[in-house]
C-alpha cells in the first residue's frame, strides 16, 4: 500500500495519517474542515462534504486504501460502498457493546446503549453485508498529544 486516504481529520485520523506517512505511505486527509493541528507539508488535506458516495468518490483516485475515522453519518451505505471500491479500514468503537456487562470479546453480542453505538453498529453491519474488502476496528481508550 503506497497511497492512503484517511477520511476524518480529527485526533484519530490525523494521528493515523502521521504514522502512515512516517512508515512511507503517501497520505491525504479528507474532511469538511481543516484538522485541528497542522499537518506536515507531505500530507495533503482535501476538503469535501462526506454525506454520499458521490462526495467521496472523486477523492479515491490513486489511493490503494481508505481508513474511515469519522463519526457515523446519515447514510450508512457510504462506507459499505467504499469497501466495494477500495480496501477499507473502518474505525468503530466498543460503544457497539453493552459496556455494563464488562469486558467485551469479538464474539460478544452487540447491544449498544447509546445513539452513537447504535449508529456505529449499523455502519458495521452494512459494511459486513456488502461483500467488500474491509477491516473493522473497535477502538477505545485513545490517548495522545492532540487530544483536547
Amino acid at each position: 500500500m503506497n497511497r492512503l486516504l484517511v477520511v476524518g481529520g480529527g485526533f484519530v485520523g490525523v494521528t493515523l495519517a502521521q504514522v502512515a506517512e512516517a512508515w512511507g505511505a503517501q497520505v491525504a486527509v479528507l474532511d469538511r474542515r481543516r484538522p485541528p493541528v497542522p499537518l506536515p507539508a507531505s500530507i495533503n488535506w482535501e476538503r469535501a462534504d462526506i454525506g454520499t458516495i458521490d462526495d467521496v468518490s472523486p477523492h479515491l483516485r490513486g489511493h490503494d486504501a481508505v481508513i474511515w475515522c469519522l463519526r457515523p453519518i446519515s447514510d450508512p451505505t457510504v462506507v459499505a460502498q467504499l469497501s466495494q471500491r477500495v480496501r477499507l479500514a473502518y474505525i468503530s468503537s466498543l460503544a457497539v457493546y453493552d459496556q455494563k456487562l464488562g469486558i467485551a470479546r469479538e464474539d460478544s453480542a452487540l447491544a449498544p446503549q447509546s445513539e452513537y453505538g447504535r449508529l456505529k453498529a449499523t455502519e458495521e453491519a452494512t459494511i459486513a453485508s456488502s461483500g467488500g474488502l474491509a477491516l473493522i476496528v473497535r477502538s477505545t481508550g485513545l490517548y495522545g498529544a492532540h487530544l483536547p
